[in-house]
C-alpha cells in the first residue's frame, strides 16, 4: 500500500472489520452447513479436526480483510477484528448446523434446537482461538505497516545518526563564519559586509552622505566650493578712485 494515502478514520475502520465479520459469518455458515449435513458421503472428511481448524482459519482472515483495503490507526482495530471473528464464528456454525439439519431431515428434532445455541466448552472451543489469533494478528501488522502505534497516531522521524555538537564561540549551522560575509538565500543578490553598501568598490567610503546632509563619523567633509571664509563680504571691498580730468590719479592738470 501507498504511504502517501491519508489515515483511514475510527469510524471507518470499524466499518470495515464489521463488514469483514458479516462476510465471514456467512462463510462459516456454508462451512457448517456442508460439514453438519445428515449424510454419511464425506462424514470422516467433514468432521476431522482439520477441516474444522480450515474454518477457523478462514473465518479470522476474512475478518481482518477489509482492513487490508484501508490504513487503521490505533490499538481498537486488532481487538475489533480478534472479537469479531469469535463472534463470527459462533453465529456462523450454529446457523449453518441448522440450516444443515433442516434441509436434510426437513425438520428439527426435539431438544435439538437447544442443544446447538447452547454454549459447549471443550477442545473446539480452543481451537476457535486460531480464528481470534489470525484476525487480531493480521490487523495488528496493518496498524503497524501503517505507522498508527506510533505517538500521536503518526511514525517517529527516522534516525539519522549523531549530530555534531556546538561549541562555545561556535556558529549554529546556517550561520557565517565571524569575517564572512553573510549567505544570501536563493534567487536574491549577494550580501555585501557590513559596514560597505551592496556594489560598492573597495577603497571607496562605505557610506556617501545624502546632498545637504551630514557626513558620516569619521569621514572627511568634501571641499568648499565657494569662497573662502577669510574673503569679506561682498560691498565691503574700496573702490578705486574715480579719475579726475585731465590725469590718471586726480594730479594737477597740465
Amino acid at each position: 500500500m501507498s504511504q502517501s494515502r491519508p489515515p483511514t478514520s475510527t469510524g471507518g475502520a470499524i466499518a470495515m472489520v464489521l463488514v469483514g465479520g458479516a462476510v465471514a459469518t456467512g462463510v462459516v455458515t456454508l462451512i457448517a452447513a456442508f460439514a453438519s449435513y445428515p449424510s454419511p458421503e464425506m462424514l470422516s472428511f467433514r468432521t476431522s479436526t482439520g477441516f474444522y481448524l480450515f474454518n477457523c482459519a478462514l473465518c479470522g482472515l476474512v475478518t481482518a480483510l477489509g482492513l487490508l483495503l484501508c490504513r487503521p490507526r490505533g490499538p481498537l482495530p486488532p481487538i475489533l477484528a480478534a472479537v469479531s471473528a469469535f463472534v463470527a464464528f459462533e453465529v456462523g456454525k450454529r446457523i449453518g448446523a441448522t440450516l444443515a439439519l433442516m434441509i436434510g431431515l426437513e425438520r428439527m428434532p426435539d431438544g435439538m434446537m437447544s442443544a446447538i445455541m447452547k454454549p459447549h466448552f471443550n477442545k473446539y472451543l480452543a481451537y476457535e482461538l486460531l480464528a481470534v489469533v489470525i484476525a487480531g494478528g493480521i490487523a495488528a501488522l496493518r496498524v503497524g505497516t501503517s505507522g498508527g502505534f506510533g505517538p500521536g497516531g503518526q511514525r517517529p522521524p527516522a534516525w539519522t545518526g549523531p549530530q555534531p555538537a556546538v561549541g562555545y564561540g561556535q556558529p549554529m549551522p546556517g550561520q557565517p563564519m565571524p569575517g564572512q560575509p553573510p549567505m544570501a538565500h536563493p534567487g536574491q543578490p549577494p550580501m555585501a559586509p557590513p559596514g560597505q553598501p551592496y556594489g560598492a568598490p573597495a577603497g571607496q567610503p562605505s557610506f556617501a552622505p545624502p546632498p545637504g546632509g551630514a557626513a558620516a563619523p569619521g569621514s572627511q567633509p568634501p571641499p568648499p566650493s565657494g569662497p573662502p571664509l577669510d574673503a569679506p563680504p561682498p560691498g565691503s571691498q574700496p573702490q578705486p578712485p574715480e579719475a579726475t580730468p585731465g590725469g590718471p590719479l586726480g594730479g594737477p592738470q597740465g
